[in-house]
């Protein structure tokens, strides 16, 4: 008899009932932001394998803007809104960081109003309104970009979208908004600190999963006046709907595993 064959494929087995497990219990889920006073006076979404340039084409002859765009599990989820103030909007995609298409419609008058990475490409949606284009700044780090947002802070910038991608964290930060904000850096998915800040009058503005950690930011001035999150295995189509039927809008979808807080946390906070 083989007994080292039997000794591996036992431990083998070992592994994948632990590891396995352990996996699955914590396996990426999608992460629903919906919050009542968002401004979008209607608003509908489309799940597509493929990406959903025909959706997005069909909702801008329809005066719908992308407002959400993410990738998860194989699928694309977009998130298009009526009342966004948006007078022109245009996506690229591009499997390298889009740096030049930034400069080149900032020359034109758009700001970025939504970036996202998923399925080996970046996904660039730059926005045009009534007024002049704002002052807007990114940056691309490693690392969570804690400098650059203490440095922009001090400049009169909030952080308008957050994004982990291809190894990299990008932080967007425009002028104009006037938001009080904070962020926080966790392990585990962050109730105790979401339930925290809405006790002092904050809201989710950004919650994403990047290198291991969840980065939440949370802004006051938003005008937002209640908030709901939900994490969901699949696509949380019934609680979209019932949200909406209370006057929720979506304003943050992401993707990343659930981990309890009763796991210890490493704690970086930042005000």
């Amino acid at each position: 008899m083989n007994y080292s064959g039997t000794v591996k494929f036992a431990a083998i087995l070992v592994a994948f009932l632990f590891l396995g497990f352990d996996a699955f219990s914590q396996s990426y889920q999608w992460n629903l932001v919906m919050s009542r006073n968002a401004g979008y006076t209607h608003q509908r979404w489309r799940t597509r394998t493929l990406f959903p340039s025909d959706e997005i084409e069909k909702g801008w002859k329809e005066n719908y803007g992308i407002t959400d765009l993410t990738y998860h599990n194989g699928i694309w989820a977009v998130v298009l809104s009526r009342g966004t103030g948006y007078t022109h909007q245009s996506c690229f995609r591009k499997a390298a960081f889009p740096r030049e298409k930034i400069a080149e419609n900032w020359d034109k008058g758009y700001n970025i109003t939504h970036l996202t990475y998923g399925n080996g490409l970046w996904v660039l949606v730059m926005s045009k309104d009534k007024n002049p284009r704002k002052a807007q700044m990114w940056r691309s780090r490693a690392l969570f970009p804690k400098e650059d947002i203490s440095e922009f802070w001090n400049k009169g910038y909030d952080i308008t979208d957050l994004v982990y991608g291809d190894g990299r964290w990008v932080v967007v930060m425009t002028k104009g908004y006037n938001y009080t904000q904070s962020w926080r850096l966790r392990q585990n998915y962050p109730e105790s600190d979401i339930k925290e800040f809405w006790n002092k009058g904050y809201f989710i503005s950004h919650l994403v999963y990047g290198h291991g950690v969840w980065a939440l930011v949370m802004s006051k001035g938003t005008g937002f006046t209640h908030q709901w999150w939900r994490l969901r295995s699949t696509f949380p189509e019934s609680l979209i709907h019932e949200i909406w039927d209370k006057g929720g809008r979506i304003t943050c979808l992401s993707q990343g595993p659930y981990k309890t807080e009763s796991v210890p946390q490493q704690i970086i906070n930042e005000d």
